[in-house]
């Protein structure tokens, strides 16, 4: 099986430990791909028949492989509701930081055209979205685009973050497989870095048969100026088809042995489990969860504990 790699910076991101949680997952993630891929444009072949899973076979009526692609129509409006909630919780030196972030948003891909080959051009936008954070015992800080005026400082990446909401972020145009082949920005507050669906298999799959994408990404080590490269890969398989109704999951898996605990503690992100409801049909992702509970025992002393959540969950409207 041929499995093509890439380089997966923007999925990590530099830092666990970086505090701008809530503002990075709105304006970074939500029009990147949600943080949950490394991109699509190094998908790699379908798995082979070999290597399908013992699952629940198909009914006798349904067809033994199936062809999973995007679909659009012009001028169709595609709405997403999302929500994202995460905490970090670091102990150390018998003293324990927690810090709590959520986010509920609406977004909106306005379909301006499709080409013959299914390419389907959208323009990306933000309907509103509602961010709380909450460090320790201090106040939660939150905005809401749609009653408040002014976004408080704890939530903007540059000064005109607040001015985004509402407008187009980007022309994207992806093909039926979920490939950017194209991306015009129009915000600069909100660089995408990442895809925008999950990847689908070039062939068709039978159920229990995984596709793969490499997902190699770069950490800083500590102190010393140089980088660590992390090889890992998300598999995604097609776990079944009910009706119109294909149900496929994504686990990532992580080759490089980390023995610092300081590395170690910088990958925690990359290591997710992801749900994804697929309309086979309409060719529409209906709704898509992910899920990682981690902690990690001495990255920075035998004493000190990091614990990371995250729930993140969109659903077409």
């Amino acid at each position: 099986m041929e499995q093509k790699s890439i380089s997966a910076n923007g999925f990590i991101g530099s830092s666990i430990l970086k505090t701008n949680r809530s503002t990075a997952w709105i304006f970074g993630i939500f029009f990147g791909g949600v943080g949950l891929l490394c991109g699509v444009s190094a998908l790699s072949a379908a798995g082979t028949g070999t290597n399908t899973e013992s699952v629940a076979a198909p009914a006798e009526s349904q067809p033994t492989e199936y062809l999973l692609r995007y679909r659009f129509e012009p001028g169709e409006t595609i709405r997403y509701d999302v929500s994202d909630v995460w905490s970090r919780e670091i102990t150390k030196g018998g003293v324990t930081h927690r810090d709590e972030a959520s986010s509920y948003s609406e977004k909106v891909w306005k379909v301006t055209s499709v080409a013959e080959n299914g390419e389907g051009t959208f323009e990306n936008s933000l309907a509103w979205v509602d961010m709380r954070r909450k460090t320790n015992d201090e106040p939660e800080v939150r905005y809401d685009s749609r009653k408040d005026e002014k976004m408080p400082q704890e939530f903007k990446v540059t000064p005109d973050t607040e001015s985004v909401v509402g407008k187009v972020f980007a022309e994207i145009t992806i093909d039926p497989r979920g490939e950017v082949v194209r991306r015009v920005q129009r915000e600069s507050s909100a660089q995408a870095t990442s895809a925008l669906l999950p990847p689908l298999p070039e062939a068709p799959v039978k159920i229990g048969e995984p596709w793969f994408l490499s997902c190699d990404t770069e950490v800083p080590i500590p102190d010393s100026g140089l980088v660590r490269k992390i090889k890992a890969r998300q598999r995604y398989i097609l776990e079944k088809v009910e009706g119109d109704i294909a149900t496929i999951r994504m686990t990532t898996q992580v080759f490089t042995p980390i023995t610092d605990p300081q590395v170690a503690a910088q990958t925690l992100q990359l290591e997710k489990k992801i749900t994804m409801r697929f309309d086979l049909k309409r060719g529409k992702l209906l709704t898509i969860e992910q899920t990682a509970n981690r902690h990690l025992v001495g990255f920075s002393g035998a004493a000190s504990v990091l614990r990371y959540k995250l729930t993140h969950v969109e659903k077409l409207l």
